[in-house]
């Protein structure tokens, strides 16, 4: 209820507590280490995952979805890190499992790519973010085509606005 809210401080030593009766470790690894990011502390955030992801690795029974949502938590606390590099792996390895399990169009995956859009733009990667975003916008398109002048279609954090008269624009919250 605490991460419901915004209440992250709060929430942390209730997270932290839990941890000798949770079920699933990964998952209470995931919502602290969350909990931490939303306070911007990342290197906190990574120093829980880490080591999940590499028993995760280790582990023969992994489900490949819960090891790709660590990749996309290490990917946004490695870029907010500036560590843009590992940040581009771990992005690149939960795209890979969410495009195989999910696929391409799945609102998980496509929310991804515009996070990882923004790490190659960060990379100076036009080139390569110019034509994923190119790619999301034309599946939008074709998914959700308006003849009321436009439609913006939300992503989380992210927003695509399409018009059809204008180019495409890529905000975040």
């Amino acid at each position: 209820a605490h991460l419901g809210l915004g209440l992250y401080e709060d929430a942390l030593p209730l997270l932290d507590q839990a941890q000798t009766a949770a079920r699933d470790p990964v998952e209470l690894a995931l919502a602290r280490a969350t909990a931490r990011r939303e306070l911007g502390r990342f290197q906190e955030s990574l120093d829980l995952l880490e080591p999940v992801r590499e028993e995760l690795v280790a582990a023969p029974a992994t489900d490949p979805l819960q090891l790709a949502r660590v990749d996309l938590q290490l990917a946004q606390d490695y870029q907010a890190l500036n560590r843009l590099d590992a940040a581009d792996a771990a992005f690149r390895r939960a795209l890979a499992v969410q495009r195989e399990r999910l696929g391409a169009t799945d609102p998980a995956t496509r929310e991804t790519e515009l996070r990882y859009v923004r790490l190659l733009a960060l990379r100076g990667e036009y080139a390569d973010a110019h034509a994923l975003s190119e790619r999301l916008v034309t599946h939008l398109r074709a998914e959700y085509a308006s003849e009321q002048g436009g439609i913006g279609v939300g992503f989380g954090a992210h927003a695509i606005v399409i018009s059809n008269t204008g180019p495409m624009e890529l905000a975040e919250s």
